[in-house]
């Protein structure tokens, strides 16, 4: 960080960050996004390559037997309707969600699992979008929680915790202190309170228009989003929020469909059932054809 914060001056940034965000309001978000700009952080990335499979969810709300559009399942192009703030975007602020399971997917975006709620059916549609060009994503710095369970989290910190000791200096436990709060942050269950979201946005803000140190490539590297556990399952795959231009730019490309349902079988459990895959994809037309 710039300037080189002090323990005590670390501690008052983490406290107005804190009082801030439980002001709810616009305003108060101006301040911590603001406030994180004024700071130089490092962070590391890395490098997802080419052949990784990702996987977007849709529900079906206003009975759509099925999606016939691309864009249906893609991230959301009508932005002045994203009136609330996500984990890792703004109102009017378009983000590609998606996960490297399957599962989390259908997980985050069904409210069976997501909300625990007592609902006992839900009708998913899942992308499956194939990376074809080399993607390079911020990861959340954990330290000092290197014992987390999470094997793609483990691989993350243990290159993190190689790149923090070849860079140590006076600054680095104030560093670590700090990240380990934005760490804390995104993963905070929501509930579906917006407002929990605006310190993790304003970082995640903050990631889109900075660069990281690919730990990977060891160099500084232009990113294309940020990756981060799951709060439902954090115990395994990871979630992954990318700037629209990687759609855009066909970095990834859909290369699958399936509609689902995901049925609750008891309060922790649930099985997906009637699973109807699309016969094909029209990437020049941006039609699914499922029959």
């Amino acid at each position: 960080m710039d300037n080189y914060l002090t323990n005590k001056e670390t501690d008052i940034l983490i406290s107005n960050l804190i009082h801030f965000s439980e002001r709810i309001d616009y305003n108060s978000y101006s301040y911590i996004r603001n406030t994180l700009n004024q700071l130089l952080i490092p962070f590391p990335a890395i490098s997802i390559k080419t052949g990784k499979l990702l996987f977007r969810s849709r529900r079906h709300l206003n009975q759509e037997e099925f999606f016939i559009n691309i864009s249906d399942i893609s991230h959301r192009v009508d932005i002045y309707k994203i009136t609330e703030f996500g984990r890792a975007n703004e109102p009017c602020q378009s983000i590609f969600y998606c996960s490297d399971r399957n599962e989390i997917a259908m997980a985050e975006t069904s409210p069976i699992l997501r909300k625990n709620a007592n609902i006992d059916l839900d009708i998913l549609t899942t992308g499956i979008w194939e990376v074809k060009q080399e993607i390079r994503v911020a990861s959340l710095l954990n330290y000092p929680l290197f014992d987390v369970q999470n094997a793609t989290q483990q691989f993350l910190d243990t290159n993190a915790k190689k790149v923090i000791e070849s860079f140590r200096d006076e600054n680095t436990e104030q560093l670590l202190k700090l990240h380990e709060f934005i760490s804390s942050e995104f993963s905070k269950p929501s509930e579906e309170d917006p407002s929990k979201y605006l310190i993790s946005c304003a970082f995640a803000n903050y990631l889109y228009s900075n660069n990281g140190y690919d730990t990977c490539l060891k160099k500084i590297s232009e990113l294309d989003g940020l990756l981060f556990p799951s709060t439902i399952y954090p115990h395994f795959g990871m979630n992954l929020a990318l700037l629209p231009k990687v759609v855009e730019e066909s970095k990834i490309i859909l290369t699958g469909v399936r509609r689902s349902a995901l049925v609750k079988k008891d309060a922790t459990h649930y099985i997906e059932e009637e699973t109807i895959d699309a016969k094909y994809i029209d990437l020049n037309t941006d039609k699914i054809k499922w029959i």
